[in-house]
C-alpha cells in the first residue's frame, strides 16, 4: 500500500474495503496502464504488455474506473458472503478461506 494510506499520528491504522469491486473487461482493455498509474492499492500491474490484476487486494475504491480511457472497469457489488471473506483475506491464508 502506498505512503499516504498510512497512519496519522496517534492514529490506529485503518481502511475499510467497499462493498464493491473493480472489475475489468478485458474485450474493452488496451494494456495501457493507465488505471495501473491510478491504482494506489497495487492491485493493477502490467507484465508482459498485458494486464494482471490481484483482485483480492482491491478496496473497491473505484479510482480505476475514473481513469480508464476506454472504459473497461466497472464497479461490482459483492454478495454478503463475498464482503466477508473478501475482507477476512488480509487475515487469513488462502488455505483457511478455501475451507469456508
Amino acid at each position: 500500500m502506498r505512503e499516504w494510506a498510512s497512519r496519522r499520528e496517534g492514529e490506529k491504522d485503518f481502511l475499510a474495503h467497499s462493498d464493491y469491486m473493480a472489475v475489468t473487461d478485458f474485450t474493452l482493455c488496451r494494456n495501457c496502464g493507465t488505471c495501473v498509474k491510478r491504482c494506489v492499492f497495487d492491485v493493477r500491474k502490467i507484465q508482459d504488455k498485458k494486464l494482471v490484476l490481484k483482485e483480492s487486494s482491491c478496496y473497491g475504491c473505484g479510482l480505476c474506473v475514473t481513469t480508464c480511457p476506454e472504459k473497461a472497469i466497472s464497479m461490482q457489488v459483492l454478495s454478503r458472503r463475498q464482503v466477508s471473506v473478501y475482507n477476512m483475506s488480509s487475515f487469513y491464508s488462502e488455505e483457511f478461506l478455501l475451507l469456508l
